[in-house]
């Protein structure tokens, strides 16, 4: 029989009992609909999840800190950069035994503790550290400076009394939890000259200053730490000069080595992680990163994941046993049409094909429908979860947000779509292969033929 008969006759049957066929249909649509569905609810939770750990820092990256009495070094870089996976390092220069403040050059404005820290320019950019406005620092020249998106609130007027000489950034959060507009600072840092002040903290004559030039500002970055938020960031290079020129000038003891306070280790994958983690740590250094926190978080997201899906088989397990029915129904009674069709000399392997195709259009038919009910009802369901944040938004945001919050309930991938619906034909024939098998091998030509 030619696979256009084959196909043919398939149809002609299962149109021969609407009804029924649509009703069988419809039991597939509703297990493929929860099976989806509910797979659909633990895909949300993993990118709710993965959004949380990227607000809580790069999931590649390692941070290093001396352990004990250990001090960081150029020679710890070199050594930690020949680590296998490492992608990158990013060391941090901050000193604690001297004191430093960042005024205005007129002397009005004064950032008593101006969270001062050097990184290298290089690093800064292969690291992927933005700028709100302006430009990352120059390395080439010695006073650039890049300032943390909101280190501008930290300056005070000297002028006005202590309570009542800052600008109070968080008065544009609003208590009904609306933002307004940021307030206007005293000065804008970009058009404004600042003056960086060095002194040991016991002698007020001993005190050097330089003259800063703001490059940019940063954008804000939780993930990336508190300076791109409230820090003054000049080159390492430039920063240990400073340091150099003032302790020379006063005499003071310098070892001329830059002692870093913390080393970022970035993996070049987040499979790699451990095995970077693993290798500092044998090499002596105190390690911390989002590993053991996402691995914990994952296991769970997938343990859910699991559960759903294996709710919603339950239900497409259930429009099998509906299929398998539907199937023996049928063969009881187109009983004496089998026996014609094998006393005309038809194949057994077609009259199993064809019942095997009957099975596969019901649950490729109940696949397509069900899969595209899903995405439909995947959006209704983040519009009511989402309806109160989406009151007031035009159509296309409304469709941005459907389409890329991380706040939502349901998310059905393509590959999920397309894969619920091989699986559901993929059901269809496993749950008519024994009608299939039974018409084609158990039911007697002769015996067929007598059936009334």
């Amino acid at each position: 029989m030619k696979a256009t008969d084959l196909i043919r006759t398939c149809l002609n049957n299962l149109f021969r009992h609407k009804g029924r066929t649509i009703l069988t249909i419809m039991g597939v649509v509703v297990g493929c609909c929860s099976v989806v569905l509910m797979i659909s609810f633990g895909v949300a939770m993993k990118i709710s999840m993965q959004a949380m750990l990227n607000e809580m820092g790069d999931l590649s990256v390692v941070e290093v800190r001396p352990k004990g009495n250990k001090k960081l070094y150029d020679s710890d870089i070199k050594q930690i950069k020949g680590i296998a996976n490492v992608a990158g390092v990013m060391s941090e220069f901050t000193t604690t035994d001297l004191q430093i403040s960042v005024r205005t050059a007129d002397g009005r404005y004064l950032n008593t503790w101006p969270n001062v820290t050097g990184y290298y320019a290089d690093d800064m950019k292969e690291f992927g550290y933005k700028v709100y406005k302006g430009e990352l620092i120059n390395k080439a020249k010695k006073n650039s400076v890049n300032l943390g998106r909101y280190s501008v609130y930290d300056y005070a007027d000297t002028m006005r009394p202590e309570g009542y000489n800052t600008v109070d950034l968080y008065s544009m959060y609003n208590d009904d939890g609306t933002v307004s507009e940021e307030p206007e600072p005293y000065f804008d840092p970009m058009e404004t000259k600042l003056v960086l002040t060095i002194s040991d903290g016991d002698s007020k004559t001993r005190k050097k200053e330089f003259d800063l030039e703001v490059a940019g500002i940063l954008e804000e970055d939780y993930s990336k730490g508190y300076m791109l938020s409230y820090g003054t960031i000049l080159d390492t290079t430039a920063l240990n000069e400073m340091i150099a020129e003032f302790r020379q000038e006063f005499g003071l003891s310098s070892t001329g080595r830059i002692n870093y306070s913390l080393i970022r280790v970035k993996a070049n994958d987040i499979a790699n992680v451990p095995d970077v983690d693993s290798a500092l740590k044998s090499m002596g250094y105190e390690t911390s990163s989002m590993e053991s926190f996402r691995k914990s978080i994952e296991k769970d997201a997938n343990q859910k994941q699991l559960m759903f899906a294996g709710l919603g088989v339950i239900s497409l397990f259930v429009a099998a046993l509906g299929i398998m029915n539907t199937m023996i129904m049928a063969i009881s009674e187109r009983t004496r049409e089998i026996g014609v069709m094998k006393a005309l000399g038809c194949f057994v392997g077609d009259i199993r094909k064809m019942f095997l195709l009957e099975a596969a259009f019901i649950g490729l038919i109940g696949g397509i429908v069900g899969s595209v009910g899903s995405v439909l009802l995947s959006y209704v369901i983040n519009y009511v979860a989402l309806k109160s944040t989406l009151e007031g938004m035009g159509w296309e945001e409304i469709k941005n947000v459907l389409l890329t919050s991380t706040d939502r309930i349901s998310v059905v991938p393509w590959q999920l779509a397309i894969g619920a619906v091989v699986f559901s034909v993929f059901v269809g024939i496993a749950s008519g292969y024994y009608p299939a098998n039974r018409a084609a091998t158990k039911i007697s030509a002769l015996e067929a033929i007598k059936t009334e």
